[in-house]
């Protein structure tokens, strides 16, 4: 979604792995404020694009630079890996499938994001990352679009996250480094 908007996050990884760390620790020992902490983080992670807009700061550079967070955090929380992921959030992932898991969730995530980009606001994104003085002069917030932006790859981050540490048991806020490689492999394909 970020790329759809004609920029580059690479802080999705160490996102990933945050919230990993928070659904293996707080998520499984006191529900409540799991899922506190990891809507605050949500947040966070949509204001980040409020940041890049109204101080004007390249989004590599601030999602670069948010991924030492995420990453510190993670580690502040969970200096090595381990902690146990919610029992039911374990059973999503190995209980007995006809179809692998991983493809169900692949099919889901490609369905959402076709219809997505078919709707107003999906639209209104891709004119933003092709011509945002266009998009400006035809009265859409350009802060709204970037804080709802981030807000939505961030919960696409918040889910993979969550996969994470539902198919590992536990949580590691190293595991998902390798995600910013991607991101920018991502990015130079597209």
């Amino acid at each position: 979604f970020v790329i759809g908007f004609s920029q580059c996050d690479l802080g999705i990884g160490a996102f990933m792995g945050v919230i990993n760390v928070l659904a293996a620790t707080f998520l499984s020992n006191a529900p409540h404020v799991g899922a506190g902490l990891i809507l605050l983080m949500l947040l966070a992670y949509g204001c980040m694009g409020l940041v890049i807009y109204y101080r004007n700061i390249p989004p590599i550079i601030m999602t670069l630079g948010a991924s030492f967070i995420w990453k510190g955090i993670a580690l502040y929380v969970l200096p090595s890996a381990g902690g146990s992921a919610p029992p039911w959030l374990t059973y999503l992932f190995w209980m007995d499938y006809t179809i692998p898991p991983t493809l169900i969730v692949i099919l889901i995530f490609t369905i959402i994001a076709y219809v997505f980009y078919r709707t107003k606001y999906g639209v209104v994104m891709q004119g933003f990352g092709n011509n945002t003085a266009a998009m400006v002069r035809s009265g859409w917030s350009e802060p709204r679009c970037y804080f709802l932006t981030y807000v939505i790859s961030g919960f696409c981050a918040l889910l993979g996250g969550m996969i994470m540490a539902g198919v590992s048991g536990a949580g590691d806020g190293r595991a998902a480094g390798g995600y910013t490689m991607l991101t920018v492999a991502s990015v130079i394909i597209g």
